[in-house]
């Protein structure tokens, strides 16, 4: 286990500290054993991340970290690569028509599909997959991506049926 590089936890805060979202696989520490030491552990980190193989980074009204295990075998890019990623995950969780900006309330409007994407990048703390468009592709469609689905669908057999003539069934075996 020590070949692969791992991960302590990832925490996503709002720039005052708050927990929106943390995920910690280390359940062996001491200092992540139970919720009251996850908070005391979350509140040292935002006031300082002295001590800790961590990468964060502050991007509209919310803090990521990435905490890494305390070995000198870890690399920080590492953790940056993971960082990145989450960072771009985030970005597609909250994108809308107008803008890509991650925000807290977008965070958690759509927290399975973030929970989801977390676990695509990080697997029982090991680094599983950095790659964007590889984890959005094992992530399932969101409610609204399947709703746009469907009415295309919808439109497409209504076209076909006003083409063919066809009100009944059309060669697809699709009922109109």
């Amino acid at each position: 286990m020590d070949l692969l590089y791992q991960v302590k936890a990832v925490i996503i805060m709002d720039t005052n500290g708050k927990r929106i979202c943390s995920t910690f696989y280390d359940q062996d520490s001491e200092e992540l054993k139970n919720e009251k030491s996850r908070r005391d552990f979350e509140l040292k980190l935002h006031q300082k991340s002295k001590g800790t193989n961590s990468v964060g980074c502050k991007t509209g009204d919310v803090v990521v970290f990435v905490v890494g295990k305390n070995n000198d075998s870890l690399n920080e890019l590492a953790l940056a690569d993971v960082l990145q990623a989450l960072l771009n995950c985030m970005r597609r969780v909250c994108q809308t028509e107008e803008s890509n900006y991650i925000s807290k309330k977008g965070l958690l409007s759509n927290y399975s599909t973030l929970v989801m994407y977390i676990d695509e990048v990080i697997s029982d703390g090991i680094i599983f997959e950095v790659d964007e468009e590889i984890i959005a592709g094992r992530t399932p469609v969101s409610d609204q991506s399947l709703t746009d689905l469907n009415n295309a669908i919808e439109t497409a057999k209504e076209k076909f049926a006003l083409f063919t003539g066809e009100h009944s069934k059309c060669p697809c075996n699709l009922i109109i």
